[in-house]
Formats: structure tokens, sequence, C-alpha cells
């Protein structure tokens, strides 16, 4: 389903009847049942055609009739797109109720309107279901049928997960597992989703999958990564429950404090990005697992620093006026392997990484300079300040990537070992190390072939 999630499939009859449409006979699909439609000189004929507008049918479609006392009378199914259905049926009420993207599904027998459809705590195939009031009368009937979905997309993306973890899964509690022909859901069961580690990108991933939501009225995730001497576990509850016909992509970052190792808190922090189908707006809810405090999303007012607004990293704040302040926007993106300036190899890499970068709404980012380098730097390594690496990772950019931490060792395991990773400054003619041991240095040597790190800057002038 994937893409074509996030569209409302719809199936209706859209051929008129023609003199020349000879009625099919119904291939019984239910052992448990014998009726196949009228054979009565007074039968009509129920003609249904399915097709897609907006979205993808999984077909076979499968139609079902009920008596308006809602016993089953027959059932057909729609095996392309270019077929079509016509039943024969006496005259009365009828409820037609159809079905695709049943691969996973089980109806062992149907005999009424609520016999059950057991659904897997998890699906690779999205359960649809349309229904309709047809009353069939001395002539034909078209059936208008609108289809959609019976189930809610789930997948995850959890980003920084500590490198020795070798097996991380989210559980979803409250999802349904069985409904009847009605659509009234049953049940209430939980589905562990199994995530895969991107080496690369040192993220864990899961693919899509579908689950019905329940009735309950909230929605619990619990996520767990094993590590070789523990398995951690974190847990959020959503005060509300899961929307059909609504995919969910729950992108989450795994952030440990500043003292790293054993001895420092470590948490998860998610947000759901709610891609709703066409008729809903787009939801974004946060997620904060642990007992670390995440910096405040400020949208209005005084803007401090430290804190995320419209979707940035403010890094420093410089106040103008009573109303007026400006803001040091720090860029959610991080250049290795930059030429510093007089560098032989590249000298104009990091202007030209500059004059093209664009974050959200804003272009035209710049180097800093050595006094804004400076500032940043203390107040990164200031005690009593919120980390600028909490900071950045609890960002998402429009394309999804977390904001890159901050480094000061090239030695992930020790940093202590490691050696100081040096960040340009002051149009590249001048370097700077996130370690307290550390200051800003000339990078101007003609000499020098040696490659930096670069992070970006924004001034903004925010008025409130």
């Amino acid at each position: 389903m994937k893409n074509s999630f996030k569209y409302v499939c719809r199936l209706f009859a859209a051929l008129a009847l023609m003199a020349s449409c000879e009625a099919v006979d119904l291939t019984e699909l239910h052992s448990s049942s014998s009726s196949q439609g009228s054979k009565s000189a007074n039968a009509q004929t129920l003609n249904v055609n399915a097709t897609s507008t907006e979205g993808t049918i999984s077909y076979p479609v499968t139609v079902y009739a009920f008596a308006s006392d809602g016993k089953y009378v027959a059932s057909q199914a729609i095996t392309s797109a270019s077929s079509s259905l016509s039943i024969k049926l006496d005259p009365g009420s009828y409820r037609i109720v159809a079905l695709a993207g049943t691969d996973d599904v089980t109806i062992e027998s149907v005999e009424t309107l609520g016999s059950k459809i057991t659904v897997p705590s998890q699906s690779a195939t999205a359960l649809q279901m349309g229904s309709a009031n047809v009353t069939v009368t001395s002539t034909p009937v078209n059936a208008y049928i609108n289809m959609g979905y019976m189930v809610s997309g789930v997948r995850f993306t959890l980003s920084n997960v500590p490198e020795d973890a070798t097996d991380v899964s989210v559980t979803v509690s409250n999802v349904a597992n069985s409904m009847d022909f009605s659509g009234a859901p049953a049940g209430n069961t939980t589905v562990t989703v199994p995530l895969k580690e991107s080496i690369e990108y040192r993220t864990w991933t899961s693919s899509e999958v579908f689950v019905m939501p329940s009735t309950a009225t909230s929605t619990v995730l619990t996520i767990s990564i094993t590590r070789p001497d523990n398995t951690e576990t974190y847990s959020y509850t959503h005060a509300s429950a899961l929307a059909t016909g609504t995919p969910y992509h729950f992108r989450g970052a795994y952030i440990e404090s500043s003292g790293g190792g054993n001895g420092g808190e470590s948490k998860i922090n998610l947000t759901g990005d709610f891609i709703a189908a066409t008729w809903n707006d787009t939801q974004i809810v946060d997620f904060n697992f642990g007992n670390q405090v995440l910096p405040k999303v400020v949208e209005s007012g005084y803007i401090p620093p430290y804190s995320i607004w419209n979707g940035h990293a403010v890094a420093l704040v410089k106040e103008i006026d009573e109303h007026t302040e400006e803001l040091l926007l720090f860029s959610l993106k991080e250049w290795t392997d930059v030429g510093g300036y007089k560098n032989s190899t590249n000298p104009n890499m990091a202007d030209s990484i500059a004059n093209s970068y664009v974050e959200g709404e804003y272009d035209e980012w710049r180097i800093m300079t050595i006094e804004e380098a400076r500032a940043v730097r203390d107040m990164y390594i200031g005690e009593g300040k919120p980390s600028l690496s909490l900071l950045l990772e609890s960002i998402y950019d429009t394309d999804g990537n977390i904001g890159a931490p901050i480094v000061y060792s090239d030695n992930k395991d020790d940093p202590s070992k490691g050696d100081n990773v040096l960040y340009l400054c002051d149009d590249a003619k001048h370097s700077y190390s996130y370690s307290p041991n550390y200051g800003i240095v000339n990078s101007t040597s003609t000499a020098t072939k040696k490659l930096y790190r670069l992070r970006l800057v924004k001034t903004v002038i925010h008025e409130y």
C-alpha cells in the first residue's frame, strides 16, 4: 500500500445496465452456506462494477449479499478492475458488503452480518471494506459502494540507537483482532513490530504493517532495546486510538545524557508523524520517554536560547529591545571533511556549502564568526545548560532526517582518548572544538591540508 495509503480507496458501480449484459451464476465461496442467489422467475439483476479513481484495490474483491434479517444469501468475487459482477436476487431489501485485501484474514463461515472475520495482529495487506443497502424491485439495480480501509498503517524509525544494541522492537497495544460484516471491531490484543538495523545511518527501521484499531480509547507504545547487559524498555500512552485509513510513521531518537556510558540517563524521544488520508489534516504528536527534560518548543512570545522555534534550533539569543530579539539559528545538518581557508585541495568548499544550504524557509546561511563560535561553545560546555546535541536530536528536518549531534572527539567509544574534532569558523580561517580542553585556533596556514567539520548559522530578527 505504502504511498497509495495516502488516498481513500473508493469502490463504486460505474456502469449502467446494458441490454446485452448477461447475469452470471454465483460461485459458492463458503461451504457452510448453500444459497447462491435466487433462480425464481421474479428475480432481478444487481450489477456491481469495481473501479478506483483515487487509490488501489487489492483484487479479488468479494461481494456478499445479506437479506433484511441479516442472513447470508450469496457471495461472488470480482477478480480484476476490468471484471463486473451480476447477482440474481428476489425483490426485497439487502445489505451488500464488499471486502478486499483479505490475503491475511480468515473467514471460516458466513451465516449472518454478525459472522466473524479474524484479522491477524499485523498484516502485510490492508483490509478494505464497503457496504450499501439496496432494494431490489421489478427492475435491475446498480449498486454504488464506497470502500474504505479498516486498518491503520504503522511503521517506526528509531535513530541514534546505541551501537551495541542487538535487538529493537516496538509493541503496539490496544489493537483489535476481528470484526464482523458490519465493520465493528472486536477483541483487544497487541502487536510487536521488529526493527532492522541500518548501520550506515545508525538507525533501526520497520516495514509498514497494518493493524486494526480496537474500541479502546488509548494506544500504548512500548519500545524495547536489547543490549549486552540489559534490555531497556520505554513506554508511552497516547490518549486516543489509532484511526482507520491513516498511516502512522513514528520517528524516534534515543538520547543519552552528556555523562555517557552506563552512568548517564537515557531516554527515547518519539514523534508521531501522522500522514492522514485525503480527508484528514496531517497530525504531529511528540512523545517523551525517560526523565530528561527536552528542549522547549516555543511558537510565539520570547524565544529563549536552546529552544526549538519553527522547526529550527536556537543556539543564541540577543535582546534588541523590549519586544525584539536576534536569534542565532544553528544548522541541523553537519558537514565533514571540509577544507579550511587556503587549503590547496578545496579552499572555497565551506563558502560553497554555506551559499547553497537551505533549511526550512531560510536560505543565506553562513559560517560562524569567532565570537559566535566561542559563545556557542561556552554554552555547550557550561554547567546547568541543556546539551546542544540534545536540542539538535529533538528536531527533524522537512525530509524526515534528525538533527546531527555535536561531536568533540573522533573516538566514539571513549571520547577522552580520541583526538579533538575541529569545526570551522571566521570564514574558514579559524577552527574550534567543543572539547572543554580546547579553544579556537588559526587554520590559515598555507601548508595545512587538514580537513574540518562545519556547522552553519542564520541570524533572524524576531518580534514578539
